[in-house]
């Protein structure tokens, strides 16, 4: 199991040193969003200084997980941040190369029991390094969780023809209609590229369409980037969430996205709220 964290009520555990809510508007009510999504949209489209991916696609990325192993009625619990580059191009093969950050432990006690099970991987070291095929599907796996999607390139400027392509990549049998699902097609999409100035503006005007999305304002992400935050309260997961998302304010592009468990679940034997996946996203030349 893979979780981030966090119980901003007083707790001392380790979510708490290594994960707080640095988002920390992200639980607040929110206003109306269509009109900022659509201002940010002009100035994505009229963007020269970040053009995006064409021929070779580069993605970096940084994930926090917050791990847990079962003993018995005991979990022993580690935040392990990954750090990973991914480059591919539709024409030759590229690279995913995966490294282990520096974990992070609630007490030593957990950090003896993660020792003895051999779990512990020293930060720097590299976790995954993977060859990418040319072209095609370029990822099972990247950060925090699974991409679900599976694009055509180039990915359309318009919001139509993009909503097409992230409901044509998703699963059969899932809620394609749903905003959570609409808004794990956008993060996935910038888990594999640096989307065209176009294509970011068509991303801002789909959430723009969506009257369950609120704005959460100006939020500083985990990097110290401002950005403007929107956020959506969904159970697309099977869970009770709110996904927010932040973009660049000069750009228009995704920063940083986090989902945040709104009620508890048994299963997950964490109190909400939790932050349960976090990403940063460091578009190329930014």
């Amino acid at each position: 199991m893979g979780l981030v964290a966090v119980e901003p009520f007083g707790s001392t555990g380790v979510a708490v040193a290594a994960t707080p809510m640095v988002l920390d508007g992200e639980l607040r009510a929110g206003r109306p969003a269509k009109q900022e999504l659509l201002a940010l949209a002009k100035v994505a489209a009229a963007d020269r200084a970040l053009p995006g991916d064409a021929s070779t696609h580069t993605v970096r990325m940084s994930t926090w997980d917050l791990s847990a192993r079962a003993d018995g009625d005991r979990l022993d619990w580690a935040v392990v941040p990954e750090e990973s580059d991914l480059v591919w191009s539709a024409d030759r093969p590229g690279r995913l190369t995966v490294r282990a950050g520096t974990p992070f432990f609630p007490s030593d006690q957990h950090r003896d029991a993660w020792k003895r099970a051999g779990a512990s991987v020293e930060p720097g070291t590299v976790i995954r390094d993977e060859s990418v095929p040319a072209g095609g599907r370029r990822i099972t796996q990247l950060g925090s969780g699974p991409s679900t999607h599976n694009f055509v390139y180039p990915l359309p400027a318009q919001p139509r023809p993009l909503l097409a392509a992230i409901k044509a990549g998703l699963p059969v049998g899932v809620d394609v209609d749903s905003t959570g699902a609409l808004v794990t097609g956008i993060r996935d999409l910038h888990r594999e590229t640096v989307p065209s100035p176009g294509t970011r503006a068509a991303v801002l005007r789909l959430l723009a369409e969506r009257g369950d999305v609120v704005s959460l304002g100006l939020l500083q992400d985990r990097a110290g980037r401002s950005g403007r935050a929107f956020a959506v309260d969904t159970t697309y997961t099977g869970r009770p969430e709110r996904q927010v998302l932040m973009f660049d304010l000069v750009t228009g592009a995704l920063l940083a996205s986090e989902d945040v468990l709104t009620k508890n679940v048994d299963a997950l034997r964490v109190p909400a709220p939790a932050v349960i996946s976090y990403a940063l996203l460091f578009p190329a030349g930014r």
